[in-house]
């Protein structure tokens, strides 16, 4: 199977860009892949960031600074038909650049229980002098495929989890549907 890096696209102008989450703290436990459910608070909450005043176009997923994957409802709902293990949806509030709530729902898309399958000597993997148990930086990205369960439509690498990876089937699935905000990296050409 291969995969693609999530990523934020730059096709649409003037999209919103987010800054990181308040409201909740521990935004590395989305990272470590820690189920949330009945934890998350209901009144977390992103900002448009203010460094970008003219980016108010609101896309099916939003780029931010916490590295997570923020969908839209339609988003959200088309990912609950496509049969994705090991997911959970927490509902977030986004501010505008006046502070004013955004009447659309957005929610926040994590895949839950990393997946053990970075080939870190392949990656050139450098591991965190702070946190030796995390990749800091890498020169490519390199699988072990044979670590990947097959059925794993999206998920986070452990060990290098700022990043989600997404099953080509279920990528061309969004892509086809017509999200915007998205854009698939191959994992041979991730980092750029």
């Amino acid at each position: 199977m291969n995969y693609f890096v999530w990523s934020p696209s730059i096709k649409t102008p003037n999209a919103v860009a987010l800054d990181v989450l308040k409201g909740f703290d521990k935004v590395d436990r989305f990272w470590r892949g820690e189920s949330l459910v009945g934890e998350f608070p209901n009144n977390a909450t992103f900002r448009m960031r203010s460094e970008f005043p003219e980016n108010t176009v609101l896309t099916d997923s939003l780029s931010n600074l916490d590295s997570l994957i923020i969908g839209s409802q339609k988003l959200k709902d088309f990912c609950e038909t496509q049969d994705i293990s090991h997911i959970e949806y927490h509902a977030v509030s986004i501010r505008d650049h006046k502070n004013k709530l955004v009447k659309s729902p957005y929610y926040i898309i994590n895949p839950i229980s990393n997946v053990e399958c970075l080939d870190a000597a392949a990656s050139g993997a450098v591991m965190s002098r702070i946190n030796k148990t995390k990749v800091q930086f890498l020169k490519k990205l390199v699988l072990r495929e044979d670590a990947v369960d097959n059925t794993r439509k999206m998920f986070r690498v452990a060990h290098f989890d700022m990043i989600t990876l997404v099953r080509e089937d279920l990528a061309a699935a969004i892509d086809q549907a017509g999200f915007t905000g998205i854009r698939w990296v191959e994992t041979s050409k991730y980092p750029r």
